[in-house]
This record gives C-alpha cells, sequence and structure tokens, in this order.
C-alpha cells in the first residue's frame, strides 16, 4: 500500500500540465473509495499540489494556497490556514479567474481532507487548458 509519505513525495510539479489531468481523474476514482482518512488526505492533498502550479501562473506573489496546502501537509489546524486559500478562491471569483479559484478551492478542499479536492483540481486543469 502506498504512505502518505510516498504520495507527498511524488509531487514535484512546478507549472501547469495538461496531462495532470488524466492523473487527477485517476485520483478522483480512487478517492470515491477510499475510507482510511489518512490516505484521503494524502490523495487530497496530491491534488491540490497538482493544480498550485494554476494558481501560481494567475497570482505569482500570492502565497495563501500553498499556505493551507502546506498546513495541510503538516497536519496544523490554525485559522489562518482555514481561511487562507477559501479567501484566494473569492478573491479570485471576484477578478473572473475561474481557473485560478478552481484551485484555490481544491487546496481548501484538501485542507479538510474532502473528496471534493479532485474535482475542483480537475475543474481548475479543464479551465485552465480549456478542455471539455
Amino acid at each position: 500500500m502506498i504512505t502518505f509519505k510516498d504520495i507527498l513525495n511524488e509531487i514535484t510539479v512546478s507549472k501547469p500540465v495538461p496531462n495532470n489531468l488524466q492523473r487527477l481523474l485517476a485520483l478522483q476514482k480512487e478517492i470515491e473509495v477510499t475510507i482510511d482518512k489518512k490516505r484521503l488526505s494524502a490523495l487530497a492533498i496530491l491534488c491540490a499540489e497538482l493544480v498550485l502550479p494554476i494558481w501560481n501562473h494567475y497570482y505569482p506573489n500570492d502565497g495563501r494556497v500553498k499556505q493551507t496546502i502546506d498546513a495541510a501537509k503538516e497536519e496544523r489546524y490554525d485559522d489562518a490556514a482555514v481561511y487562507a486559500a477559501a479567501d484566494a478562491a473569492d478573491d479570485a471569483d471576484d477578478d473572473d479567474d475561474a481557473a485560478a479559484a478552481a484551485a484555490a478551492d481544491a487546496a481548501d478542499a484538501a485542507y479538510y481532507a474532502a473528496a471534493d479536492a479532485a474535482a475542483y483540481a480537475i475543474k481548475a486543469t479543464k479551465l485552465h487548458f480549456k478542455i471539455n
């Protein structure tokens, strides 16, 4: 079985790439059948990490989404981390940057180890690369 650490060590994405969509779709399927909380958390974080470069493409100087992902990875739960990605998503929505907002939503969902992380990551990738 793949461990939480194995999954996190696998993350090396530094720029948005459209071929991550297939990987995200596979992760979404795995999340749907995962009942182990640690594994679900690791998969959700991986989804958010895969679309972090999309956020960084639109907002290169805004570290709120990464802050939330880092807090989730460290299992550090504090008010700043709770609201950072959600606030970032709201700001991106206000700027009409749907792909960036979805990437921030993925990080927010990952913080809560939510299955929605994959859905938001897929949405961010499709919007950014204009994939139907």
